[in-house]
């Protein structure tokens, strides 16, 4: 392989054109890109770097932070149907339906919503609790960590995480490594 320090978003487009044909590094990390412009280049669109707390992961080729952010989102995994009660509250609170009827079965037991489970706690039943309050609610909303995808593949909720950032790539900080 041989390396190329590219300046330009052209020099660099025109190497993951072919993606086959390289691999592409950011601050010396191996990256994933994703062309959310549908097709390379175009003068007014810029590369996004999307990572989480372990580093940057994703270059997205997109127009706007906004574009970059859901071309990523719609490339993740989504999360099980049955991690639904672990996605969503009812609308105020903090914690998920699931958090909620380990905080009602702490209460019952313990006293307090804060009390440390013991071993003994049947989780089934917690999570049977927690499914019931949410097919009673009304307007479900969204916990801090989960996003909708806009093509909505399977649940079309991802776990995004607690830490995710985006933001424009430093030119200078791309490596693309030719495959020979």
């Amino acid at each position: 392989m041989t390396a190329t320090r590219t300046m330009t978003l052209a020099d660099i487009v025109a190497y993951i054109e072919d993606p086959e044909s390289c691999q592409v590094f950011y601050d010396e990390r191996k990256v994933k890109v994703i062309d959310n412009w549908g097709g390379f280049p175009a003068c007014d669109v810029t590369l996004w770097v999307i990572g989480n707390e372990f580093g940057v992961t994703t270059l997205v080729h997109a127009k706007s932070v906004d574009d970059a952010w859901s071309a990523w989102l719609d490339e993740q995994p989504t999360i099980h149907q049955k991690e639904l009660i672990e996605a969503f509250s009812a609308g105020g609170d903090k914690d998920s339906f699931y958090g909620e009827a380990l905080n009602d079965v702490r209460e019952r037991e313990h006293g307090r919503r804060d009390a440390p489970l013991d071993g003994n706690v049947d989780r089934e039943a917690v999570r049977a609790a927690a499914w019931k309050a949410f097919r009673e609610c009304e307007a479900p909303a969204l916990i801090e960590g989960y996003e909708f995808q806009s093509n909505f593949s399977g649940t079309g909720i991802v776990d995004v995480g607690h830490y995710m950032q985006c933001y424009e790539a430093d030119l200078e900080k791309v490596l693309v490594l030719r495959k020979e």
